[in-house]
């Protein structure tokens, strides 16, 4: 079974793909003003939009933005350029104005797409040519018209982001005639100046007031610039032959101040932090070296000659110690042994025997164990305890 959409849900996913749509995101458009009245809602205003056979619903947000030109009324012919997108709560389609043109301006028109055609065609517009802004804007260029709203925002705000910025401001006629040749000659007299970028600045406008920027000499010499140019002409709706062949186009001056300058309190954040890794990574570091430094140092002590016979002379004192305590056991042992044996033959000893009184009788140094040892006559030697006696047998008989 198919899957069940809301009209929400279909409403919701049209409108994705008209926001999607290149050319629907930018789109020209000629025809008669219908249904309008002069009536105005809040800021904004509704009409229609109309030719022999089609009608479009037309929406202007901030009048502001986008003023009308002198008689816009129901009838006038009118060039416009807007989106197209949908208006989902009601579900038709409308065109968003962002710029609206009496038709008195086709030829102008005409010759700026013919003009943006042929330079699309060389490659002038093409990504590739265009210059990234250097990381770190130091010296800029600006091109305005002298006390304009455009020169105090893009001053205001460019200084209060990065104060030490070195800003050139070359003076230049915006509108008109003379602008083409005034701004080509303020980009040469900046060539000079050894700036890192150019920004070219003014107000929103009618088509007719912006015209001048749709000029082939200033598209050369802007694509042709030693350093990147950027393009902040009119407001968000507004283009011209120089936003396509700038480096950088931006809606406002305002937001041309924030492209080429670095948030000086954001910048000074971000070292802080790079400062404080920095530091932890040192001392992660250090602590990591003094710690093998300390290893190593310890190693080396420990393998230093001196040391090793210093432990070599505590091993042998040790080992003599040791060797006297076993030495000094061993003769106590050998001395207890010694008097035992020594009291044993003390107790086997003659001497001893004769100290009881006992004799002994011994003939030409042999001792008399028996009476057939000697014979009457015989001298013989009587050994006491205290001394000798010499005697002669007189007789000798059997017990």
């Amino acid at each position: 079974m198919a899957k069940e959409y809301t009209v929400s849900q279909l409403n919701a996913y049209l409108s994705g793909m008209f926001a999607d749509d290149f050319l629907l995101g930018n789109i020209t458009i000629v025809g008669e003003v219908s249904n309008y009245r002069g009536r105005v809602y809040g800021n904004g205003i509704y009409f229609d939009l109309k030719d022999e056979k089609s009608i479009i619903k037309c929406r202007i947000f901030d009048l502001g933005m986008t003023p009308l030109p002198a008689g816009f009324k129901d009838g006038s012919k009118v060039v416009i350029r807007g989106k197209v997108r949908i208006y989902e709560a009601a579900g038709y389609y409308q065109l968003v104005c962002s710029q609206v043109s009496n038709v008195g301006l086709g030829k102008l028109y005409e010759d700026f797409l013919k003009l943006k055609e042929e330079l699309s065609q060389m490659g002038l517009f093409e990504a590739e040519y265009k210059r990234e802004l250097p990381s770190f804007v130091r010296r800029v260029g600006l091109i305005t018209a002298k006390d304009s709203q455009a020169e105090k925002d893009f001053l205001k705000n460019a200084l209060a982001r990065d104060p030490y910025i070195d800003i050139t401001v070359c003076y230049a006629t915006m509108q008109g005639s003379s602008a083409v040749s005034s701004v080509v000659s303020a980009l040469k007299s900046l060539e000079s100046k050894n700036l890192d970028a150019i920004v070219i600045a003014r107000g929103g406008g009618s088509f007719e007031d912006l015209n001048c920027f749709n000029d082939r000499e200033l598209a050369y010499v802007v694509f042709d610039y030693p350093v990147p140019v950027v393009s902040a002409i009119g407001h968000e709706g507004d283009y011209t032959i120089l936003d396509y062949v700038a480096d950088l186009r931006v809606s406002t001056p305002t937001a041309a101040a924030v492209a080429v300058t670095r948030d000086v309190l954001d910048m000074k954040r971000t070292l802080d932090d790079l400062l404080m890794s920095l530091k932890e990574a040192f001392t992660s570091y250090y602590d990591r070296r003094r710690e093998k430094l300390e290893n190593m140092r310890e190693k080396l002590e420990s393998s230093h000659p001196g040391r090793i016979l210093e432990k070599r002379e505590t091993e042998l004192v040790n080992l003599h110690d040791r060797l006297e305590g076993s030495l000094n056991i061993y003769m106590i042992g050998v001395e207890k042994e010694l008097n035992r044996h020594a009291g044993v033959l003390e107790a086997l000893s003659p001497m001893k025997k004769l100290g009881l009184g006992y004799s002994v009788v011994t003939k030409d140094n042999k001792v008399i164990s028996s009476i057939h040892d000697v014979a009457s006559g015989d001298d013989v030697v009587i050994d006491v305890s205290d001394g000798c006696i010499t005697a002669s047998v007189k007789s000798v008989g059997e017990r």
